[in-house]
């Protein structure tokens, strides 16, 4: 609530994300708001906000997706097209509703802060309308302050999932 009036009137954010085999951050903001993008962006990876209470919240958020979802054929359709085409990976499986009852906040923070406690794992990419002599002080201010060992910490990890073998008959 504090965020959004803090933003109220901006047009800034940033947000973090982490996939099967990346992690990182997006972000947009109009030129005017680039700074507050850079600082939220900075807070993504300095304080995430991961309360018990927004925690329940987002699962009970989530929970209700989930049992809608399962409700429309073609959300079913496109799953189990999915299980095909990986193999019926376990990281391709929907999650369930009694999966999202078993997360872990302590887990799953412990889990986001290893991803997001070295930004030497990360390449900033930034377009749009800005001059580099506005820019770079933001960059130094926001960006290079970011936590960071020296050295990139992050190793691929091929997860194992394969499209299907032609089965001949």
């Amino acid at each position: 609530v504090d965020l959004s009036k803090l933003l109220a009137g901006k047009i800034a954010q940033a947000s973090p994300s982490i996939g099967d085999y990346t992690h990182g951050t997006s972000g947009s903001a109009s030129p005017r708001d680039l700074e507050t993008a850079l600082e939220l962006n900075y807070l993504a990876f300095t304080s995430p906000n991961l309360t018990r209470e927004a925690f329940e919240i987002f699962k009970r958020r989530l929970v209700g997706m989930l049992e809608n979802q399962a409700q429309n054929p073609r959300f079913v359709f496109s799953e189990r097209v999915n299980l095909v085409n990986t193999s019926n990976h376990y990281s391709a499986k929907a999650p369930t509703p009694a999966d999202i009852q078993a997360l872990d906040l302590e887990a799953m923070t412990r889990f986001y802060k290893e991803r997001f406690s070295n930004a030497a794992d990360f390449t900033f990419m930034i377009v749009g309308t800005f001059k580099e002599e506005e820019i770079v002080p933001l960059l130094e201010k926001w960006v290079a302050s970011l936590p960071s060992t020296g050295k990139k910490g992050s190793n691929f990890r091929d997860m194992g999932v394969r499209f299907p073998p032609k089965i001949v008959k």
